[in-house]
């Protein structure tokens, strides 16, 4: 190892071992005002999802730099037993595949909602992010392999976020009704981040059997107002048990979705479409939308997917299923 990678390292570790409780700040002063003393606890639950935030990107930041650091020495290590350069074990571990014109096609048109421009104007702008988020996959999927070979031991320690209280009575759940961890998340059926989330989050039931019930809470933030309606069909299809059902299908054709995919929706599955359109115009399920996406705004949570466990945010740092497994098992 390098003298000034060794350097880094000891400086990241030093600063990341005093966060441990810098970031646990429930008690400690952070100002005074009026002559009274003024810590985390004092402050709203939007306040405080700020100041996790705060600390978690900071974390995140850290944490990317640990891992390519770790990476370079795996590498280095690898290179040296192989007797080949490291550019070589470079290329092999962590490939530069380039992105292609189906792909950033694809991207566009799953994204296209949110993208208020021709594709001529942002493909170079689509590539670069595709690259970036591939090449940030692969070195992810390396550090967890390291982990799992026992190679690298994560001694960063996590943000810990305030616990909150969430309102999910009436809210569809997967999972024990009595479970000892609850799982909450807010999402959005347009967000692509939510349609690979969604898998992640429901097979922790599975994982922790009998340990987690798994909450969905509505935040229809999308421009386009198509997951607003999305979401009132929903509502309408957990009145006929069927929302699980549906949840699936709008993910499934989330790159489609349009304002006449509600009604398409409950067809596909079968509803009685009678009771479907008297509650999709019913002032109920615009209601249940409504309260959950409060409650959000309550919480301080402004994007999609936000997953609680018990009342805590996760910060995925380095993948959601690691994170989230991790959250519950801390929680247990």
């Amino acid at each position: 190892m390098s003298k000034l990678l060794q350097s880094i390292l000891w400086l990241v570790v030093a600063m990341l071992s005093g966060m441990g409780t810098a970031a646990a700040t429930e008690s400690r002063t952070l100002f005074q005002f009026g002559g009274l003393d003024y810590s985390e606890a004092d402050l709203s639950a939007e306040q405080r999802e700020k100041i996790f935030s705060a600390y978690a990107a900071y974390r995140q930041a850290i944490d990317g730099i640990v891992t390519d650091a770790a990476i370079d020495l795996y590498i280095a290590e690898q290179a040296t037993n192989s007797n080949r350069t490291e550019d070589a074990v470079r290329a092999e571990l962590l490939p530069n595949t380039p992105v292609s014109q189906a792909q950033i096609q694809q991207f566009y048109e799953q994204n296209r909602a949110r993208i208020p421009a021709p594709i001529e104007q942002v493909a170079g702008q689509i590539q670069q992010y595709l690259q970036t988020q591939r090449e940030t996959a692969q070195k992810q999927a390396l550090a967890t392999r390291l982990r799992t070979q026992g190679q690298l031991k994560d001694m960063l320690p996590l943000p810990s976020s305030p616990k909150v209280s969430i309102a999910t009575a009436g809210y569809p759940s997967k999972g024990p009704a009595d479970a000892p961890i609850t799982v909450v998340e807010f999402a959005d059926f347009q967000c692509p981040h939510c349609q690979r989330a969604g898998p992640v989050v429901e097979s922790m039931v599975g994982k922790f059997p009998g340990k987690v019930r798994v909450v969905f809470m509505h935040l229809p933030i999308n421009r386009s107002g198509i997951s607003r309606k999305v979401a009132l069909g929903s509502v309408c299809a957990q009145a006929q048990d069927k929302f699980w059902a549906y949840h699936d299908l709008a993910f499934d054709r989330q790159s489609s979705l349009n304002n006449n995919s509600p009604m398409e929706l409950a067809k596909t599955l079968n509803l009685d479409l009678s009771a479907f359109e008297t509650c999709y115009s019913s002032e109920q399920a615009e209601s249940q939308v409504a309260r959950s996406h409060r409650e959000a705004e309550r919480l301080g949570v402004t994007g999609t997917p936000t997953i609680y466990v018990n009342g805590q945010r996760v910060r995925v740092v380095r993948e959601l299923s690691v994170d989230l497994a991790d959250a519950i098992q801390r929680a247990l």
